[in-house]
């Protein structure tokens, strides 16, 4: 029974309508012209509720079949023939089913179905297949067929919904032939005006590699090898670290060099289309430390971007420059205010909160303690010491560093490490407040330990307010534990790595960003195979 008996005259005509606004004045059309924004969107919901009010009506008719009218659960194997044009639209079917994320709205994923294998495929190849000519016009409504063909369109929109709020898993570095060196971890950042992604690592050719994506672009991650341009490799077993300046729209590679001085890869964006090179370290006579990589970060009221590496003293060392300055990096030692040394092997945390406009660094004493080293630009010019580490019983554990986030709504500063226990600690400081560290255990809420030898990492979404704590477990995959600011108090676990059946590599770390336009927070590792992989959510 493909054509459906009295089928209602205002049903047909209010799908007609829809489509063809003329054909019926007075009834309700679509607002959004097909292509235009919110046409996609528009398509998918008017179609969704037209199949609601046809099952209203349908199902108490006495020659109702649902199995006539039940959704497709793909397109019918009898319509996948070339004759029809199958060839030309399989790879956006693919794309639909395989592939979700690449849509960043309901909207897009409407548009990219009415605009293509909905209006160029399925109704006329139903048509053919059924022998039923309604099929291609827009009294298709009273055809059994146009119920399983628009049930598989909202299958799909349902399972991008269902997927787009779980953690998700692809393989950025598959586009790139060259495995990431072993015991080294991925740097990862974002650069609005372009709207890309970007991760860094060091291959197995000791150079800095580069996978980017453009959101919004070709779906397809890309790859670049910026560290061509300079003539020294990276260090053994030291990692990269990447920032971005917003004035001048140029993105940043830091990283260790063989000769035991940390260089610069710098591309400007909308430039020459070129990576260039500098070696920052040149103005410091004293060498990084075997095994350590170099933080960053970038204070804007001065317009000045830093590095922080730990010298062969076991101090930490500053090189900074001022852009738009004299053109030359500039070298300070902000550990020489502190007598407790760094500890062997492990690398600094910086940040820089706004109100106060304050610069810090944090890092591993010998004493197993969380240390920081602060300076308020345009205050008294000298670096300060304090110990954030002795609010608490547990020492950090060897080997492994520090992260360290801001978040501005209650105006906290926020240090992250591993402790002897193999647990998340966090210690944590109100600006405005009591004037005291204070210490809590996010990684009480899990009973994975961290793997030994592996650092955290850590993000803040802003539109639902929450703080997150990225971490290698011992089962070697990635954990989150993450907190509701303004929410019950409450530290949650969650473990992202579970979608990937790739573990994380011995001895690596976890990065971490969030991209804005899209509400997507992500995070990069190295899997068991070398190659570097992603785990990302999208924020309801």
């Amino acid at each position: 029974m493909p054509e459906i008996p009295n089928f209602p005259h205002d049903l047909l005509d209010l799908h007609h309508a829809w489509h063809q606004p003329s054909a019926h004045p007075g009834v309700p059309t679509r607002v959004n012209p097909a292509g235009t924004p919110g046409a996609g969107l528009e398509f998918l919901v008017f179609h969704r509720d037209y199949i609601a009010r046809f099952h209203a009506w349908y199902d108490r008719q006495p020659f109702a079949d649902q199995a006539a009218v039940k959704p497709w659960p793909e397109v019918p194997a009898e319509m996948r023939r070339p004759d029809l044009g199958w060839n030309a639209w399989a790879a956006d079917v693919e794309r639909i089913i395989g592939d979700p994320s690449s849509f960043a709205s309901a909207d897009q994923l409407g548009t990219f179905i009415e605009e293509g294998v909905h209006n160029n495929f399925l109704h006329s190849a139903a048509a053919t297949v059924f022998n039923e000519p309604v099929l291609g016009t827009f009294h298709s409504p009273q055809i059994t067929q146009f119920y399983q063909l628009h049930g598989l369109v909202q299958k799909w929109w349902e399972d991008w919904e269902a997927r787009r709020f779980v953690w998700l898993h692809g393989v950025p570095g598959a586009v790139s032939d060259v495995p990431v060196a072993t015991g080294t971890s991925p740097t990862s950042w974002y650069t609005t005006p372009e709207n890309v992604q970007h991760l860094g690592y060091v291959g197995t050719d000791q150079r800095i590699h580069e996978l980017f994506y453009f959101i919004g672009g070709d779906g397809q991650w890309h790859h670049g090898v910026p560290g061509m341009v300079s003539d020294v490799p990276v260090a053994t077993g030291t990692s990269p670290t990447s920032w971005y300046t917003t004035p001048e729209n140029v993105q940043h590679l830091g990283y260790v060099g063989t000769d035991q001085r940390v260089h610069e890869l710098f591309y400007f964006i909308g430039g020459d289309g070129q990576w260039h090179h500098g070696v920052p370290g040149m103005v410091s006579d004293v060498p990084v430390a075997t095994g350590t990589s170099p933080t960053s970060w970038y204070t804007t009221p001065e317009n000045v971007q830093h590095l922080g590496y730990v010298g062969t003293d076991q101090r930490i060392h500053e090189l900074f420059f001022f852009i738009g300055g004299d053109g030359q990096w500039h070298h300070g030692v902000p550990g020489a205010v502190s007598d407790v040394p760094v500890a062997p092997g492990t690398s600094p945390t910086s940040w820089y909160t706004t109100p106060e406009n304050v610069q810090h660094i944090a890092y591993v004493g010998t004493d197993q303690r969380i240390h920081e080293l602060f300076y308020f630009i345009g205050g008294d010019g000298q670096w300060h010491h304090g110990v954030p580490g002795a609010v608490s019983d547990v020492p950090v554990a060897p080997g492994t560093s520090p992260t360290s986030w801001y978040t501005t709504p209650e105006n906290v500063q926020h240090i992250a490490y591993v402790g002897t226990d193999q647990k998340i600690h966090e210690l944590f400081y109100f600006i405005g407040g009591d004037g005291q560290w204070h210490h809590g255990v996010p990684g009480a809420v899990s009973d994975v330990p961290v793997a030994t030898g592996t650092s955290p990492t850590s993000w803040y979404t802003t539109p639902e307010n929450v703080q997150h704590l990225g971490y290698v477990g011992t089962d070697q995959k990635v954990h989150e534990l993450f907190f509701f600011i303004g929410g019950d108090g409450r530290w949650l676990h969650g473990v992202p790595g579970a979608v990937s059946g790739v573990p994380v590599a011995t001895g690596t770390s976890p990065t971490s960003w969030y991209t804005t336009p899209e509400n997507v927070q992500h995070l990069g590792y190295v899997g068991t195979d070398r190659k570097i992989h992603e785990l990302f959510f999208f924020i309801r």
